[in-house]
This record gives C-alpha cells, sequence and structure tokens, in this order.
C-alpha cells in the first residue's frame, strides 16, 4: 500500500473537480492505502483520510500579509502551504519526518504543484511529485474575458509539470492538454508521462421512461451558470429557435445560479430568449446539498451539456451515469465527450447519440469552434437540431443512453483509486509511458497519435515535444516565483528547454464526432 500526501488549495466542494479529488482521496484510503490531506484553510470531512489544516493564524502577521498581496491570487496556494514550514519541522505541524514517509505528494496544477515539488524537495526526497492538471488556462480565461490571466497560468503549468514526476489528468482532453502545456516548459530538459483516469460515479440502475403524453420535455443544465464558458446562453438561444420551430413542449431549468449572480442570468435569459423567458426557463440557484442535485436529475429528461471548453465534466459522467439521454456540444474541448468518442473504451455509436458535432459553428460571441474551418453554422442551432432530434426519437436515445451507464460501470470511484495507485507504483518501478484507464482498472496505452494530439509542431510539420524521462528532482531551476515572493525574493523561472523533435509516423485521425451535422438525422 502506498503513502499519499494531498495538497489542496480550497477546503469545500466549489465545483466538480474539488468534489471528484475528495472522492479520489478517500477511495484511496478505503482501499487501505495511507492518504493524508493538507489544506491552506479549513476543509470538509475525507472519509477515512488524515487531515492537517494549515490556516493563516499560524502564520506570522507580516508573512500572511505577504501572502494575501500577491497577484493574480492563485499564486497565493503555494506559499500558503510552504510558509508554515519555514521555521517549522514536518513534525512541528503534525506530518511525518523522514525522506521516505510519502510516496507520492499530488499537487494541482499551478495551485498546488509548486508546493508538491518544494516539500518534496525540502523533507522527502524519496516521494514521487504527482501534478494533476485541473483546466487548460488559456481558452477558459480567454472565454471569460481574462487572457492575461490565461497566458500567466499557462505559463506557471508549464513550469510546474515540468518539476513533476507524474502528470495526471481526468480523461482524455486534460492529458492531452497536460501534454501540450508542457510544452512551454522553461528550465527542464525532460518532462514527465501523464496517466489519464475517468474519476467514476455510482451508477444507478433506476428504470426511465419518455415524457408521458402531454408531459413537456425538461432539459437541465447544472453548473455554475453565470460563467460565459457554460455556454447557458447559447442553451437559451437554442430553446427560443426549438418553440419558435413548433417545439413548444420543451422547458429549461438552470440550476447553479451563485449569490449575487441572479440579476446577470436572468439579464441574458432575456436577451438570447426573449421577454417572456420565465414561461420556458427556471432559473435556480447553486446548492451543495446532494438531494437537491439529485432531485433535479430525477425529474429532468435531458441534460444539455455546452461547455465551451471542459476538462473532464462532472456533471456529464454524474448523469451519464444515471441513464438519462444527455446532449454535449464539446465546442472547444469536452473530456466526457472525448471520452465517449474513444472507441477503445466506449462503442462508437453510443458516443454518437451522446455527443453533436459542433465543430466548425459560431458562438454568439462570433468565435468558431474547435479546429475545423467555419461551417457558417450557429452553434445554437447546432444544439438545438440535436434536441429536436432527441424529443423526435427519445426512446432510442434512451436506449443508448441505458447502454452507455452499463460501460459506465466499469469505472466508478474504486476503479479510479486503483488506477492512480496503480499509475504511481509503476512509477516508482520506473515505468514512464504514457497510459490511461480502462475499464476496471485496465491499463492501456496512449497511443503516438494520442501523444502528439494538440502538440505544436515546426515548420516541417514534425512534434515539438519534450521526451519524459528525467527525473523531476534534476530538473534546473524550476521554482515557482511566488514561493520567493512572498519573502521579497524573486525566484528565476530557468532557462530554455532542450527540445526533441518527434516525426510522428503518420497524421493523427480527426477528433471529429460521428454525431451528425446541420441538416443530417440523429446520430
Amino acid at each position: 500500500m502506498a503513502r499519499f500526501l494531498f495538497l489542496l488549495h480550497v477546503g469545500g466542494p466549489y465545483d466538480g473537480g474539488v468534489i471528484t479529488n475528495i472522492r479520489l482521496t478517500e477511495s484511496l484510503a478505503a482501499q487501505g492505502h495511507e492518504v493524508t490531506v493538507l489544506c491552506p484553510e479549513p476543509t470538509v470531512e475525507h472519509k477515512g483520510v488524515r487531515v492537517v489544516e494549515l490556516t493563516p493564524d499560524r502564520l506570522p502577521a507580516e508573512v500572511a500579509a505577504g501572502i494575501a498581496a500577491l497577484e493574480p491570487p492563485v499564486n497565493r496556494f503555494s506559499p500558503a502551504i510552504v510558509e508554515h514550514f519555514r521555521d517549522r519541522s514536518p513534525a512541528d505541524l503534525g506530518l511525518p519526518e523522514g525522506e521516505d514517509a510519502f510516496d507520492a505528494i499530488v499537487g494541482y496544477a499551478d495551485m498546488t504543484g509548486p508546493a508538491a515539488a518544494e516539500l518534496r524537495d525540502r523533507f522527502y526526497r524519496s516521494a514521487k511529485v504527482v501534478n494533476h492538471i485541473t483546466f487548460d488556462p488559456l481558452p477558459v480565461l480567454r472565454a471569460a474575458g481574462n487572457e492575461e490571466l490565461g497566458l500567466h497560468r499557462a505559463q506557471r503549468h508549464a513550469v510546474s509539470f515540468a518539476a513533476a514526476d507524474l502528470v495526471l489528468g481526468q480523461g482524455p482532453k486534460a492529458a492531452a492538454d497536460a501534454r501540450r502545456l508542457m510544452t512551454g516548459a522553461r528550465g527542464a530538459a525532460m518532462l514527465p508521462p501523464t496517466h489519464q483516469y475517468i474519476p467514476g460515479m455510482a451508477v444507478s440502475r433506476a428504470a426511465h421512461t419518455p415524457p408521458r403524453a402531454g408531459e413537456p420535455l425538461r432539459l437541465l443544465m447544472l453548473g455554475r451558470t453565470a460563467d460565459p464558458n457554460k455556454g447557458a446562453a447559447e442553451v437559451a438561444a437554442a430553446l427560443r429557435l426549438m418553440h419558435a420551430m413548433g417545439y413548444r413542449e420543451v422547458h429549461l431549468t438552470l440550476m447553479g445560479v451563485q449569490e449575487g449572480e441572479r440579476a446577470e442570468v436572468e439579464e441574458a435569459m432575456r436577451l438570447h430568449y426573449g421577454p417572456s423567458w420565465e414561461a420556458a426557463i427556471e432559473v435556480k440557484d447553486f446548492t451543495t446539498d446532494r438531494r437537491e442535485v439529485e432531485r433535479a436529475i430525477a425529474e429532468s429528461h435531458v441534460l444539455v451539456v455546452a461547455t465551451r471548453n471542459e476538462s473532464l465534466g462532472l456533471v456529464s459522467a454524474e448523469y451519464a451515469a444515471v441513464g438519462k439521454p444527455l446532449v454535449i456540444a464539446p465546442g472547444d474541448g469536452n473530456g466526457f465527450a472525448a471520452f465517449l468518442q474513444d472507441t477503445a473504451r466506449v462503442p462508437r455509436a453510443l458516443g454518437a447519440y451522446a455527443v453533436v458535432d459542433d465543430s466548425g459553428s459560431i458562438d454568439l460571441s462570433g468565435a468558431v469552434m474547435g479546429a475545423a474551418p467555419p461551417t457558417g453554422a450557429m452553434r445554437h442551432e447546432v444544439i438545438a437540431e440535436r434536441l429536436m432530434a432527441v424529443a423526435d426519437n427519445y426512446p432510442a436515445y434512451l436506449g443508448a443512453s441505458l447502454r452507455v451507464r452499463d460501460v459506465l460501470a466499469h469505472y466508478t470511484s474504486e476503479h479510479a483509486a486503483l488506477s492512480v495507485a496503480d499509475a504511481v507504483e509503476r512509477l516508482r518501478a520506473g515505468d514512464l509511458r504514457h497510459t490511461k484507464q480502462g475499464a476496471d482498472a485496465a491499463v492501456l496505452a496512449v497511443s503516438e497519435a494520442e501523444i502528439l494530439t494538440g502538440v505544436p509542431v515546426d515548420r516541417r510539420g514534425r512534434a515539438l515535444l519534450l521526451s519524459p524521462g528525467r527525473p523531476a528532482a534534476d530538473a534546473p531551476d524550476a521554482a515557482d516565483p511566488a514561493l520567493g515572493a512572498a519573502r521579497g525574493v524573486r525566484a528565476g523561472l530557468g532557462r530554455r528547454p532542450k527540445v526533441s523533435l518527434v516525426k510522428p509516423e503518420r497524421r493523427a485521425p480527426s477528433n471529429r464526432p460521428p454525431g451528425r451535422r446541420p441538416g443530417q438525422g440523429a446520430g
């Protein structure tokens, strides 16, 4: 059994990524691994897990003030952990002593990844640093109107990954994003392998039926509704189009409005649906009450996911595990859609039922989705067309969704923990392959085409790829500047890396999903 130290950056279950990582620590502990969680603020219960809280009140006032002054705020997370160790030993803070006390220290991207490398270098030299990518910063923050922060965080991701021994990603998109981000690293000659796992859900065996005669088709969107990246405006526009084309018995529920955001969301509904939006759309507050979320899922018929860029999509995975139809418009990338389209794990026809091809379509901001050339279609039109197909043939989509649920029975939280623990064990044994989780926690190799997805190329079309293999402890100058900035010290980012030019034997196949295009029949 392995000994894990997880470095969290927040204490509460504020989003899908935090929730799945809490489940991962609990599942690892349930399987007999020793799991410790270190968090710079009070955190929720982790069943079977030892929790150490390093709250700011345990720091000297001037150090706490220095951390609070760091900008942007993401730069504060690692110093908020590391500064507790400046004049204290691990034992002083309730952690074990000895360089071999942990087998793996798990940090999260540019938030606590730098702290994981720092603690390894200072106290736990025998441990492997495992960095966990949480999202692809540039496209998400660009969509939110903050490209400058996106560029800043993309570089911090690259540096953090360069200091790790292994990078974890939830699903194929996250792992591909991590490999691409690594190519921007400075200060490392070799970069770590990746392992993608599927966080896993509890699979429901409940029976479902189509809407009864006279009952509306109930659409559901879950998540941070006011976030432009989530695409609520696209779905409101799609619903308006459906109603205009005679599909009047369709209703939308948006669940996830956070405090202070209701007026903004309601104005967006008014703008993109129309003045009568309240008759067609219900806006509900964000909740951490699991019973309310389960009730909303039970009362709905279809989940609509229009996020422009999503690392995985906990909501999609949870809904698919229930066995009801979901419509995912991947936009610039959706991790769960990519999983459903991985024919090594999911039959092709099932992915086609869940994922609509919106590549080349234009969203309401004027952006073209994906890497395909513009098709001339609006993204909300593509979404509306698929939703009309679901309304016309709900039993077929329900049948496919029940088969997806059967697939997901082989990707539970327990399987995810087995997969992560096995990846760490293989890493410690010297296995530096890029791998992914298969059914029942099987280890699958990642193909060359997958490895090179999204990796930049030179003028001759050769992939610019930093080869995995160099021990992260030997990487030069991969420190996070924020760790020193909290004490008024600026750390260098190091030299430009040596790169290898890898010419693939064949061009990577298109990621275009098999779902229908505008004007075609239902997938």
